[in-house]
């Protein structure tokens, strides 16, 4: 009976197992399905489930994200979630258990490590901006590219010196006229005409060209309109010049006399030279130059209200002060008095005594003059008085709040030029990265090519190269975590690539990303402790429920 009894027990164990093998292969199946349309949109980190030491579930799957791509291997459960802080673009689920996955060989390791670390790369890699380019067209590509930014930088450059050398020839011809008495020659040599036919028509295909690669309204919608009309501008001026000194040249000067009256064509010539200012934008190693340009630049908004607060200070002034000289000399035997003479020149009016304020405070004259002015109304004393006034109110305190605010208009014009710092961030990358080279030569001492945990850990023993880290904002507690850190593919060695991209990810203190990016993936493996935690549940739960009926 007993026996039976030990039979029907062993029955209904085995058909409980079976039981529970298929609801827990269930569970699986359903876990599969809830995580992997969740793999795609969580947060760039890295994710490894381990397993649990007392389970072998049946077979399962292995999910791996690298770069928005999911791969599903058949492999067996884990489920223990934990987080690595390290990060980037591979979040990985492993499920492991009595299946094994075929191991990568290392050079198939080192492929997907490069092309990773080529495509977390904080800048445009050059792979991509050869794809950009090659979408392009070849009118695109040629105005694009650098050689013809310094072809165009080379004839600007030029032609701001060929116009000097015209200015100085004519100037030094007019000179030699008169030292020989002979009548003024006004008509443009042969010789400098044809330098500015040279000049124009070069000037007028570089614009075209660019004009057609970008489209005859797109032109006029890019960031660079602003530059686009005054390259337009200075070629207008440059064909109207060159026609008006081809004419006159051609047919005669008689012929065409008011063409050589247009004095403001000859002195707009000066506003080609203003497109020198485009090299100093288009040529990158101008950065110091081209910020004062550009702080300059910035700066003339807040010239317009300085000049209006002067102007308003040596309006007032000026008014008290010519008010007080009219009512001084009142008679007209005072105003015909030689002494006088100079107090009405600098304030008999409100012209000139805002004028005279104005090369007082700015050094165009000593404000000791003026102020004598000003004392020789005897009895008057209250004058000279307010004028010193004036000059330490304006010196003191005018000039130096104007300075502050040109400083300020600069600093910000520089950390706002969008160019100058991504320019300043690219050198600062470049040199980063060069120290960490250095550090990685110097850990390597053998120049093996690569870093063993080992030699990492014989390293931290040297007091120069725990500063070398300090210096590059490093800081990490020991060898052991900062291998851990910095091996990527977990290959028990790191080369120069995984060296490099490692310690530039972990330089410097945690910023507000880095905290968003820890709380959204702890939300997440919260998520999914959760959920297996209710699946597991309910399991137990069937598993007693089975358990009471198969007693019962």
């Amino acid at each position: 009976m007993q026996a039976a009894e030990e039979r029907g027990r062993k029955v209904l164990s085995h058909e409980v197992d079976e039981l529970l093998a298929k609801h827990r292969l269930e569970l699986f199946r359903c876990l599969e399905l809830e995580v992997l349309p969740v793999l795609p949109s969580m947060p760039a980190h890295n994710v490894q489930v381990n397993p649990l030491p007392s389970q072998t579930p049946p077979t399962l799957a292995r999910v791996s994200q690298a770069d928005g791509e999911v791969k599903v291997h058949a492999q067996t459960l884990s489920v223990l979630p934990i987080g690595s802080p390290l990060t980037g673009s591979r979040v990985e689920f492993q499920l492991s258990g009595l299946g094994q996955d075929k191991q990568l060989n290392s050079k198939e390791r080192n492929r997907k490590r490069r092309q990773k670390a080529s495509n977390n790369s904080m800048f445009m890699s050059q792979r991509q901006r050869s794809e950009l380019l090659a979408e392009a067209t070849a009118l695109e590509k040629l105005t694009r590219g650098k050689c013809y930014e310094w072809f165009s930088g080379i004839l600007i450059l030029l032609n701001c010196v060929f116009t000097g050398w015209q200015t100085e020839m004519m100037a030094q011809r007019a000179l030699a006229n008169t030292a020989m008495s002979v009548a003024i020659e006004t008509a443009t040599p042969s010789g400098v005409v044809v330098g500015q036919a040279f000049f124009t028509v070069l000037f007028s295909i570089e614009l075209s060209l660019r004009w057609l690669a970008d489209g005859f309204f797109e032109f006029f919608r890019t960031k660079d309109l602003w530059w686009n009309l005054l390259d337009l501008l200075c070629v207008f001026i440059g064909v109207v010049d060159f026609a008006a000194e081809l004419l006159m040249l051609t047919v005669g000067m008689a012929a065409f006399a008011p063409l050589n009256t247009l004095t403001v064509i000859r002195v707009l010539r000066v506003v080609r030279i203003i497109r020198v200012v485009r090299v100093i934008r288009i040529m990158r190693f101008f950065r110091e130059l081209r910020m004062m340009v550009f702080s300059i630049m910035n700066c003339l908004k807040s010239v317009l209200w300085i000049i209006l607060i002067l102007f308003i200070l040596f309006y007032m002034f000026g008014i008290i002060f010519v008010s007080g000289v009219m009512g001084y000399l009142d008679t007209l035997e005072l105003r015909q008095l030689p002494r006088y003479e100079a107090l009405q020149q600098h304030f008999g009016c409100l012209g000139n005594a805002v004028l005279s304020l104005y090369m007082a405070m700015s050094g165009g004259n000593d404000w000791g003059v003026y102020y004598a002015n000003l004392a020789s109304m005897h009895g008057e004393w209250h004058f000279p008085l307010l004028f010193i006034l004036y000059i330490t109110f304006a010196i003191f305190a005018v000039v130096n709040i104007v300075t502050g605010v040109f400083v300020d208009t600069a600093l910000q014009s520089g950390r706002t030029d969008r160019d100058v710092v991504v320019q300043e961030e690219i050198e600062n990358k470049k040199e980063y990265l060069e120290s960490v080279k250095a550090l990685f030569e110097a850990i390597d001492a053998n120049s093996h090519g690569v870093i063993s945990r080992e030699t990492l850990e014989q390293s931290f023993e040297n007091e120069t190269i725990m500063a070398f880290f300090t210096a590059l904002k490093i800081s990490v507690p020991d060898a052991a975590t900062l291998f851990d850190l910095l091996d990527f593919d977990a290959s028990g060695e790191l080369d120069i690539d995984e060296f490099l991209l490692g310690c530039y990810q972990l330089q410097g203190d945690a910023t507000g990303v880095d905290a968003k990016i820890t709380q959204a993936e702890v939300r997440y493996v919260k998520q999914v402790v959760l959920g297996l935690k209710d699946s597991f549940q309910e399991l137990l739960e069937d598993w007693n429920h089975l358990k009471n009926e198969t007693l019962e």
